[in-house]
């Protein structure tokens, strides 16, 4: 990229419309929001605003918390007016507002973000929310063969939905806050994390991991802030001092040890074992998860001041399953490490085979492709990978478990549905949650038709 060229220049002449007062914590938004070359119609009158787009109308509104109300009223008024303002919501609010933020964002079906904010964080969002807008822009910046491939470290990636996370890892590495990392099992949560390190002014000191679903209780809040004067070895707070220490399945950690973190994630404190005061440690803290710790949070069954301090910055990792475009980059950069491991030279994968990887469903993500892999490595020997080199898994795909070469034999619809169903819900342990995300379908319609097979002793389920 040209120095001089815009990083936003996707952004350029995009017309927002903004309905917030010039306030202290609103003016340096206004200022980054229009460092991204959007095209900006402010005012802080919801009609005014309104009838000034009635011949331009924008593409997307973004509101302060204390508009939300008026706004929703019209809305449910029906007024056309309201169509000027943009068919997508942003809802902006200070630290202290990010749940009544997040409530209102869900009410008005939009997003949410916290104030103040820097320019490459408000343009990433407002690719993501403006996403079918930008389609076509997205694609000219790929155009290429070097533009449509991006590396962070030892991470190459080609998908759009990968771009974006990279673009936003490369941001929080010169910042030093606390980042949640979300996204399925064995996407490269941790992996990510610990570039992340690598690349920021922590990266001479240590990277430390813990699973906190390892621990039960106040188990977790010993191994991370010691146990007493009998424990010769020191605390993970002390270990991490000047680096930073990744806490895997944070949602596991116990409450009582929630409300511990939530203090030492913002300043560094905690409290000695043995009751002799209050020590201090500089770390900083990534935690990663596979649950939606917004809705345990709203069901009480997590903190939320917890949550919300995590969920500042949040980094969310797509399954392999939404990033084909990825799978071949990923499958010869692991092959070539694969083969050096073994003192081997990397050896070829057909394109056939290549195929069949980008049409599995990938449950297990990252994980599984380098389990099939370092599996189709050892059938092949030296001799390029071919489809018959695959784990069994990839011979009752859709394709050949499902399609007869007899006419007579071909199943119904239904029939095929349900192989399917059965098949992912095998591939995830029957792990509904994870099952109703590969096939996307919601949950209760997975049940349901769950259900169904169980009548007809096809599958074994539990009723709740």
């Amino acid at each position: 990229m040209n120095a001089n060229q815009n990083p936003y220049e996707h952004l350029n002449g995009v017309h927002i419309a903004v309905l917030c007062y010039r306030g202290k914590s609103e003016r340096p938004f206004l200022e980054n929001l229009g460092a991204t070359g959007c095209r900006i119609t402010q005012s802080n009158n919801l009609k005014e605003l309104s009838f000034s787009l009635s011949r331009d109308p924008a593409k997307l509104l973004v509101i302060e918390l204390s508009q939300c109300e008026d706004y929703h009223e019209e809305r449910k008024k029906q007024n056309p007016s309201i169509e000027n303002l943009g068919s997508e919501i942003l809802v902006i609010a200070t630290e202290g507002k990010t749940e009544e933020a997040a409530e209102w964002a869900r009410t008005l079906q939009g997003y949410f973000l916290t104030i103040p904010a820097v320019t490459e964080e408000i343009a990433i969002l407002l690719e993501r929310v403006l996403d079918a807008n930008l389609l076509k822009n997205r694609l000219a910046r790929y155009e290429t063969t070097e533009s449509m491939m991006e590396r962070f470290g030892s991470i190459v990636v080609k998908s759009p939905e990968m771009i974006d996370v990279i673009r936003l890892a490369r941001m929080l590495a010169r910042r030093d806050d606390a980042i949640l990392f979300t996204g399925p099992a064995g996407s490269g949560k941790e992996h990510l994390a610990q570039l992340i390190h690598e690349h920021s002014v922590r990266r001479h000191g240590p990277f430390l991991s813990i699973n906190c679903r390892a621990f039960e209780g106040e188990e977790l809040a010993g191994e991370l802030f010691g146990r007493g004067e009998k424990d010769k070895n020191p605390c993970l707070a002390e270990q991490a001092s000047g680096g930073t220490l990744y806490l895997d399945d944070i949602s596991a950690a116990a409450p009582e040890v929630q409300g511990k973190l939530l203090r030492f994630i913002e300043n560094g404190a905690y409290k000695s074992p043995e009751g002799k005061g209050t020590r201090k440690s500089d770390v900083r803290v990534f935690a990663g998860t596979s649950q939606q710790l917004g809705e345990l949070a709203a069901a009480g069954e997590f903190s939320e001041e917890l949550f919300f301090l995590l969920n500042r910055f949040t980094v969310a990792l797509p399954a392999l399953r939404r990033r084909i475009e990825d799978i071949p980059i990923l499958a010869r950069e692991m092959l070539a490490r694969l083969s050096r491991e073994r003192g081997e030279e990397p050896i070829r994968i057909t394109e056939e085979t290549m195929k069949a990887l980008m049409e599995h469903a990938w449950p297990g993500n990252l994980r599984e492709l380098e389990n099939v892999l370092t599996y189709a490595l050892q059938m092949a020997g030296k001799n390029a990978i071919e489809p018959i080199h695959l784990p069994k898994q990839f011979h009752d795909e859709v394709g050949s478990l499902f399609i007869s070469s007899s006419e007579d034999d071909l199943p119904t619809m239904s029939e095929i549905e349900r192989r399917y169903i059965l098949k992912v819900m095998e591939a995830t342990g029957n792990n509904k949650v994870k099952a109703a995300a590969i096939l996307d379908i919601n949950r209760a319609t997975l049940h349901r038709k769950l259900q169904i097979y169980e009548s007809q002793k096809l599958f074994e389920v539990e009723v709740a």
